[in-house]
């Protein structure tokens, strides 16, 4: 078979880290969405060589004695020719005019469900509107107002207000609304990041990420995007809740409510987590995006068995790091730290946050057996289900996520020291 490049495959330079140069490649489906993969400049200029002429015998005599490969390297890219050039449609039948990427298989999700709620129109209508908020001089003298905001809040709470109040049903929901809404907004901030550097395709939805209902932002598009402009759009999110929630800092100031109070704590703690570079949240993409690694998760993969490979086997010729140094030395914190992360977030999952949800069912299990149940108001019935049926999900998510860690763990360590 005679290859060529699919014409619908496009490539531009990609910035990040690597000491060789990058390439992105992106090629449309027949929704508008595109298939998106980082590729070297050795396999860029691989890929350039086939041309619907030239049969696979001649392209490997040209590469072969242009970066005088033997044998071996040649079987690993044809291998990759085979289960990656080939099967993502870069390379495909010169017959062919042009392919699509539909029938491609993607990358697992990052979250267990995803239910898309506004389409591209919605979000750009908002993210036109919203995009002002980036102009430089407002951003400051908005961050500066945030930071004056939180050290009040802060400052100003009393021991006595995690005790004196005590949410109704009404106010349970009220709560839970508006950190939706911050929530909301939050995504909101990254798409109009991204709608200010000339991304059209950003849709807004909901989804499960490990065992926590999320909204999240379909960001691919942005990968076409300097590095400087992706972590403005990365930390556009942070940067939209924390008005949201200074807003609402305001308004607990004139009224003493308890319901913007809980929602105000519940929003900074999302703020916070969202920081963390070890799960795929924005900390994640912004630590990704500063070190200048576009799949973190695989490079401290790597890096860790390389690692181990010189320091534990004792090979002191490991394979060469293609980062650079600086880039090399952010990761191998990266990797330090991650690894403790997530042995001590397998045992909040997998002994506390588990052992949470079901004492919870429990006790609601008793609860309906007692007699209080049956004077419920028809409000306290609905929130009382809901909150069942939520934690029964948070429940069968959070067993999902961790069998899947396990397996992925053992299948990582069967590949690299099996």
């Amino acid at each position: 078979m005679i290859l060529k490049c699919n014409p619908n495959a496009s490539f531009t330079v990609f910035k990040d880290s690597t000491i060789q140069k990058q390439w992105l490649c992106r090629i449309p489906d027949r929704k508008g969405n595109h298939y998106q993969v980082t590729i070297p400049e050795d396999i860029y200029q691989f890929i350039q060589l086939f041309d619907g002429i030239k049969p696979l015998s001649d392209i490997k005599n040209i590469y072969c004695e242009y970066l005088s490969l033997d044998s071996e390297q040649w079987n690993k890219l044809e291998l990759l020719l085979e289960e990656f050039l080939k099967a993502k449609y870069i390379l495909i039948n010169s017959m062919h005019k042009a392919q699509f990427v539909d029938d491609v298989d993607k990358k697992a999700a990052y979250m267990q469900l995803q239910i898309p709620v506004f389409t591209p129109n919605i979000v750009n209508f908002f993210s036109h509107l919203l995009q002002g908020l980036y102009q430089k001089y407002f951003a400051y003298l908005t961050l500066l107002f945030i930071l004056i905001s939180q050290v009040y809040f802060y400052l100003s709470i009393e021991p006595k207000f995690f005790y004196s109040w005590s949410l109704t049903s009404l106010e349970q929901i009220q709560v839970i609304s508006l950190v939706g809404l911050g929530l909301l907004f939050h995504e909101f901030g990254h798409a109009a990041a991204a709608y200010k550097y000339g991304c059209r395709r950003v849709t807004i939805g909901l989804g499960w990420y490990i065992c926590f209902l999320v909204f999240y932002a379909d960001l691919s598009e942005a990968w076409k995007l300097s590095r400087k402009q992706r972590v403005l759009v990365d930390s556009g999110g942070m940067y939209f809740q924390a008005i949201f929630t200074s807003i609402l800092v305001i308004e607990q100031y004139q009224t003493n409510s308890a319901v913007l109070f809980y929602s105000i704590l519940m929003l900074n703690f999302s703020f916070i987590w969202n920081l963390n570079p070890f799960f795929r949240m924005d900390g994640y993409w912004l630590a990704s995006d500063i070190l200048g690694i576009s799949n973190l998760r695989t490079a401290t993969y790597q890096e860790f068995y390389r690692i181990w490979d010189k320091y534990i086997n004792n090979n002191h010729v490991p394979y060469k790091s293609v980062l650079t140094n600086k880039a090399q030395k952010g990761l191998i914190f990266y990797t330090i730290s991650s690894g403790l992360f997530f042995c001590w977030m397998t045992y909040v999952l997998g002994e506390r946050l588990l052992l949470l949800l079901v004492d919870g069912i429990q006790i609601k299990v008793d609860r309906i057996a007692s007699i209080e149940f049956i004077k419920l108001g028809w409000l306290d019935l609905i929130v009382f289900f809901v909150g069942t049926l939520f934690q029964m999900l948070m429940i069968y998510f959070c067993f999902y996520f961790l069998f899947n860690m396990a397996r992925n763990t053992i299948m990582l360590v069967q590949k690299y020291l099996g």
